[in-house]
């Protein structure tokens, strides 16, 4: 047997290996190695933490960490709890292996020979199967073996197709009073490339696949960072606005929020976008968002809505202290009005992301209001003696 044939094998297996893969890198860790750290056995806020890396990946009491990732992990809470910026590059998932194949889990930062995994190829979408979702994007080459296997599944596939769509006329052939089939087209030079069809929606729009530039039109700065899972999801279902997986943004509209600022005239979508736009929409339609503790919302998630980190919300909810004697939980209550200055969002559809009435919801708000006026002012006017 090749060796290609045996790494083939050994890569099918590792593909399905899920129990001593790195839950947020993905590098599978060799089972004579015991360098890996349950996520059960992990304090809260690592699990935290991990959680808003992964997204919109599942975590499960099953999951494992590799020590690289684990040390990340401590680091960048130890640097939360120091400062006061959330919203840094470093709020974005960070990996503890960077020169892994997605699919199988193994490095290839010393392969001699791996494949880059354009968009445009059938491949990819074969190899996206193994891969967790909040690697999708980062996917761009893969090994030898994992390739090959994709590869002969296109083809399998494709013969599959051509077997199904050409009539039998075996059992015809021999009969004297059988048609005879017109002769075969003569062979084309070239190649048609046959276009892909679109899909033109009235109401959605998208942003260009680039990574060229930021994805804010006009925008000249130089980074170019990811675009959290969960902020795609939000954008796609609160503004009809679809963001590819190759777009990037800048720090300084990652760090404002001004996602509603989006513009684009483009309205068409592919066939495999329209699938990806259907499985955002029913994760961010199923998302909980907790508002009673801000401190375990993601940064980005914090900025979207209120406008503010989980600092400078606290700082706010402290100057009320008598918020608490008016409504039954003050961080929501003022998280409703927060929201409602940031996206202007109408109280119908406040009522829908908080779970509550209406009425509840414009009570809670007229109550937030009273208070910081009545603190605003008790701070403001001198104390008399």
């Amino acid at each position: 047997m090749s060796n290609i044939s045996r790494k083939h094998r050994q890569s099918k297996t590792r593909i399905f290996d899920r129990q001593n893969r790195c839950i947020n890198c993905s590098f599978l860790i060799p089972k004579k190695l015991y360098d890996k750290h349950p996520v059960e056995q992990a304090p809260m806020h690592i699990v935290t933490t991990l959680r808003a890396w992964i997204f919109p990946t599942e975590l499960s009491p099953d999951s494992i960490i590799c020590t690289e990732c684990y040390k990340l992990l401590q680091k960048h809470t130890n640097a939360i709890n120091e400062e006061s910026n959330m919203m840094s590059e470093e709020c974005l998932p960070i990996l503890g292996h960077r020169s892994i194949c997605y699919p199988c889990g193994i490095s290839i930062s010393r392969s001699a020979r791996t494949y880059s995994v354009p968009h445009d190829v059938k491949e990819r979408s074969i190899l996206l199967e193994s891969v967790p979702l909040h690697l999708v994007s980062r996917m761009e080459r893969v090994c030898v073996a994992c390739w090959m296997s994709a590869y002969r599944e296109v083809k399998r596939q494709h013969q599959h197709d051509t077997n199904h769509s050409v009539p039998n006329v075996e059992s015809i052939g021999d009969s004297p009073d059988a048609p005879v089939p017109p002769p075969l087209p003569p062979p084309q030079s070239e190649k048609v490339l046959q276009q892909t069809p679109k899909i033109k929606s009235s109401q959605y729009r998208r942003a260009a696949c680039t990574s060229s530039r930021c994805i804010f039109q006009n925008c000249s700065r130089s980074e170019r960072l990811l675009i959290p899972s969960a902020i795609k999801e939000l954008v796609l279902y609160r503004q009809k606005f679809y963001i590819p997986n190759g777009c990037r943004v800048c720090r300084y509209h990652l760090n404002q929020g001004h996602w509603n600022e989006l513009t684009s005239e483009l309205v068409d979508f592919t066939g495999e976008q329209f699938d990806v736009i259907m499985t955002m929409m029913e994760r961010a339609a199923n998302s909980y968002l907790d508002f009673s503790n801000i401190k375990i919302m993601s940064p980005h998630l914090c900025r979207y809505f209120l406008g503010l980190n989980s600092d400078q919300f606290y700082d706010l909810l402290n100057s009320i202290p008598n918020l608490v004697d008016h409504v039954p939980n003050a961080s929501i209550a003022l998280s409703v009005l927060l929201v409602k200055l940031k996206t202007g969002d109408s109280n119908e559809r406040l009522a829908t992301l908080f779970n509550k009435p209406r009425s509840t919801i414009e009570r809670w708000m007229g109550k937030v209001k009273s208070c910081l006026n009545d603190d605003l002012i008790k701070n403001l006017l001198p104390s008399s003696k």
